[in-house]
C-alpha cells in the first residue's frame, strides 16, 4: 500500500470525517420512513430505522472513503513515469465514485 506524507490523506480524512458527523446529525430520514410506512407515533420502530439508515449512510460514506486509498494504491502499482500522483490519485478516486454511482442508478 501507498504511503502518504504527513499533513496529506489522514488530516483529510478526520476533517471529512467530522464534515460528515455534522451532515449525519442533520438528516432527518422522512422520505425513507415513509416509504418503509413508518409513521410518527411508531416510536420502536422509529428509532430503530433511524439507527439502521444512519448506520447505511456511515458505510456508504467510507466506502466512498476508501476510494481514495484503492485509487492511490493503483496509481503507485501502474506509475510508469514521476508525475504528479495526488492528482493521479484524485483523478481516478473520482472516477471511480462515477462508475459506483453509475452502478446503483442501474440498480434503482
Amino acid at each position: 500500500m501507498p504511503t502518504f506524507s504527513q499533513g496529506s490523506l489522514p488530516d483529510m480524512t478526520e476533517e471529512v470525517l467530522g464534515n460528515f458527523s455534522a451532515i449525519l446529525e442533520s438528516m432527518d430520514f422522512a422520505q425513507e420512513l415513509e416509504l418503509l410506512g413508518i409513521r410518527k407515533l411508531h416510536f420502536r420502530q422509529r428509532k430503530r430505522a433511524i439507527r439502521e439508515l444512519r448506520a447505511m449512510g456511515i458505510g456508504l460514506w467510507r466506502l466512498g472513503l476508501d476510494f481514495t486509498t484503492v485509487s492511490g494504491h493503483i496509481v503507485s502499482l501502474f506509475r510508469r513515469k514521476p508525475g504528479d500522483t495526488a492528482a493521479q490519485r484524485l483523478k481516478l478516486a473520482l472516477l471511480m465514485r462515477n462508475t459506483y454511482t453509475d452502478i446503483f442508478r442501474h440498480l434503482i
